[in-house]
């Protein structure tokens, strides 16, 4: 449902994409709420971020929620309910990014360089938020990722401005 959400974002129907991630956020709620209890009685509490498939989901879930955040106007923060473990909100973080200059590119062929610097500035704010950060592993190599989106769409500002 998360890459639903953000296809329907690209495709500039924006109110539908809302409405479906008001519908998944409620779900993914009510099952961290639903796997915070045991599985049975005296046991521990369900390791739900230890679940690599629920990470995955919960990952895709958050980049499609600072997606519609984003290009909404919504500030961007956490969406309340869920809890994350630091490396799931991190690679949400860095592959949002990826989503914003893929909305750069189809913005630059309009030409629109006030909302191509608008993209620029969350970039720069998502990259500026993770450098400071000490990751390694899959963490480290999303940073590069976005630090690759922002050298990019900073050429395709380049471009368009050379070009208007």
């Amino acid at each position: 449902d998360a890459k639903s959400i953000i296809f329907l974002s690209h495709e500039g129907k924006l109110d539908e994409a809302t409405a479906k991630l008001e519908q998944v956020s409620k779900r993914v709620k009510q099952l961290e709420t639903d796997f915070v209890k045991p599985l049975r009685k005296g046991m521990p509490k369900f390791p739900l971020y230890q679940e690599g498939s629920w990470c995955a989901a919960a990952e895709e879930y958050l980049e499609a929620w600072f997606f519609v955040q984003f290009l909404s106007g919504k500030a961007m923060k956490e969406p309340a309910g869920i809890s994350p473990k630091p490396e799931v909100f991190i690679g949400a973080l860095a592959d949002f990014t990826g989503e914003v200059l893929r909305a750069a590119v189809l913005t630059g062929a309009r030409k629109d360089v006030k909302s191509l610097r608008r993209y620029r500035r969350v970039i720069i704010d998502v990259v500026g938020f993770l450098l400071p950060l000490y990751l390694t592993g899959q963490s480290r190599m999303k940073l590069d990722q976005a630090k690759k989106n922002l050298k990019r769409i900073e050429e395709i500002i380049y471009e368009v401005e050379i070009r208007t």
